[in-house]
Formats: C-alpha cells, structure tokens, sequence
C-alpha cells in the first residue's frame, strides 16, 4: 500500500506548452508525459502550470509581467499542492520559485537548454540573479553537455554535483510511416530520381537554411539530380524565398509551411539526406535538435552544424556529418559526399534509427529525471 506522508506531489511550471506550438513546449509535453509513468506505484504525482491562460506571465502589465507566476505559485505552496517545483525556464520562473523559496519550505530544479541561460548571463542583472537562483537550485538539468559545461563555470564548486545531463527524447515506439502518403507526396513534387534533401524547423536565421542555399549551388554542379525540401514557419521565410530567387533555385527548392505532424514524419522517410546546419547568432543557440533524432528514427544521415548542444544529437561519421554552419563550400562537400554514396547513407541512418531508439526513448530519459529529482 502506498505510503501518502512520502508521496512527492511535483509541480512543472513553463511558459511554453501544449497547444503551443515550439520545441520547449513538445520537450515539456514528452517529458511530464513519461515522468508520470516512471511514477507510476510509487505514490509521487506531477501537475503542469502553463502559461497558455496567463497564470504566468501577463504581457499586458507595463511593470512586472511575471507578477502572476509569484501569486500563482504561492498559492499552491500554501494550499500543499506542491513539494518539489521544476522550473522549465530559468527567467522569469526561475526568479519565482527562488523568491519563494525563502517563504515556504520547497525544493526545485531548473531545466536549461542553452539559449535561457546564454541571454541571461549577457546582461550583469539577470546574470547575478541566475547565478543566484541556480546556486539555491536543489538540481539543474541541461539538455545539452555544452550547456551542462557553461553552468559548471558559474555555480559554487561545492555544487557541481547538482548538475545534471539530460538529453531531450523521443518517442520512436509510436511513430508509424504511410507508404501511400509518402508515394502520392513523390508524385506530387516530381520527386522521382531525385536526391532529396530535407530541413524541417523554424524559419529563423540560426537554422542555417540560407548558408544551405549557398552550398547547394555549389553541390548541384556536382549532383544535379538535387533537390531541397524546407519545412517550418518563422521570420525568415520572405528572406529565404528572395534568396531562393536570386540564386535561381526555384526549381529545385520548395518551402513548404502548412504540414501536419504526420506529413512531416512522411516527409522525413521520403528523404534521402536530413540537413541542419544551425550556427550560434549572439546567444541564441541550438540547444539540441530532437529533428536530428527524428530523422534518424526514420533511418536517414544527417548533416549538422558544430555548434551549441548539436554534438550530443550528431556524432560525426557515426549518424551523421557535422561540418561549419558558416561554410557552404564544406557544407556542399558534405552533401555531395552522402549523395554520391549511397552506403554511406545507409550507414549513418541505420546507426541514427538504432540511436534514436535505444539511447534516446523518452522512457529512458524521463526515467533519468525521476532518479535525479527523487534523490
């Protein structure tokens, strides 16, 4: 029989989640998702306070827009509904759980994936405030080992060991391929005896597409028989579509902005090569990349940029290349290279499919969390 006085109720506190769309949000999902089921018989409980009704952070207010996180949180403390906090970003939340803590008596752990805790050390405020709250953190899990590294530069040495390394998962058991789909999408965008690159993510700068455009120029005089199929949404897609014109690639490029999860997971298998080749803009990084996995899932070699957190996703010539996001000359020598190579391909997407399957399932991970959140 369980045991209720040591029952642990958790509580997730992020501004991103569900029906929002964004990776932080999808990570969170995944993650309370199969903590529950490492809770499972053992007495411990999670909740999740999103944003998505403004009980977090009100951007109407001119003065202290996280002033609703600070009632919110305070009065589950005083109403018992939470023992242990897991702050899913680092500020403005990380501030609320830290202030309160020297109320109420409660543990937390801070999530960080790269970008949180890059733009809060810019600035000498936040910097001593995040300084502050990840000292008093009972725990800090970092998505990435290059943030699990800039961390462990900051905080007391007496504390190195609350830091932990997580990667993000993925749920690779549930994914199902449609043969047909992915015929009538073949069909559809002539896609027969072409070499098929694919990049599925935000249209933001860092992504790398533009650097890609460059490189495929330079690739197509190689392998003409190339074409390039970019997935997402974001403030760059009027950039790219110029460029797109101006390099005269409007045959062999498409940027496709309406596609549901199960396309996307259609279009991965259709490819033949995945590219990313995100760079580090000021602070804003790639923390990880789960698209890496999921490509990898589907079986497909990947051609990633070195930098940020991207080497934990892509190891080189192992489930991918990873070459200078800033390069094109190395990043068309690397597409040339997996579209001349056919075993090449197979070889580094069977080992991204068999990666992404057993060191990255979202049951291993999240049970990594429960271990380290238990202690």
């Amino acid at each position: 029989m369980l045991n209720d006085k040591n029952s642990t109720k958790y509580l997730l506190i992020t501004l991103e989640y569900p029906p929002f769309k964004g990776g932080v949000g999808h990570y969170y999902f995944n993650m309370v998702s199969s903590v529950a089921k490492a809770m499972a018989n053992k007495g411990d409980s999670i909740k999740v306070i999103s944003n998505n009704e403004n009980k977090l952070v009100d951007k109407t207010r001119s003065f202290l827009k996280w002033w609703p996180a600070v009632k919110t949180l305070h009065l589950e403390l005083k109403r018992g509904e939470a023992d242990y906090v897991l702050v899913g970003h680092l500020l403005p939340l990380g501030t609320v759980a830290w202030m309160l803590s020297f109320v109420y008596k409660f543990k937390y752990c801070v999530f960080l994936h790269g970008y949180d805790l890059n733009i809060a050390l810019a600035q000498p405020r936040k910097s001593a405030l995040a300084k502050a709250i990840l000292n008093k953190a009972d725990k800090i899990i970092c998505a990435n080992s290059y943030i699990e590294a800039e961390v462990k530069k900051i905080i007391s040495t007496a504390d190195l060991n609350k830091v932990a390394l997580v990667n993000p998962g993925i749920e690779g058991e549930t994914v199902v391929y449609n043969e047909g789909k992915i015929e009538a999408l073949k069909n559809r965008y002539n896609l027969a005896e072409k070499t098929v690159l694919l990049t599925v993510g935000r249209l933001v700068k860092r992504k790398g597409v533009d650097i890609a455009l460059e490189a495929l120029k330079i690739a197509l005089k190689q392998a003409p028989e190339l074409v390039y199929i970019v997935i997402g949404q974001g403030e760059e897609e009027a950039n790219l579509r110029a460029k797109i014109a101006d390099l005269g690639q409007s045959g062999q490029v498409q940027i496709l902005t309406d596609i549901d999860d199960e396309a996307k997971m259609n279009w991965y298998k259709l490819a033949d090569i995945f590219i990313m080749t995100a760079r580090q803009i000021g602070a804003d990084m790639e923390g990880f990349g789960i698209v890496y996995l999921e490509a990898g899932l589907a079986g497909k070699p990947v051609i990633a940029g070195k930098s940020g957190g991207v080497a934990d996703a892509v190891e080189d010539n192992v489930n991918g290349l990873l070459v200078d996001p800033t390069n094109p000359e190395q990043i068309a020598e690397a597409i040339i290279k997996l579209a001349k190579y056919e075993r090449l391909r197979q070889r580094l997407g069977d080992e991204g499919r068999r990666r992404a399957l057993t060191m990255f399932s979202w049951k291993k991970q999240a049970e990594k969390i429960y271990n380290i959140i238990s202690k």
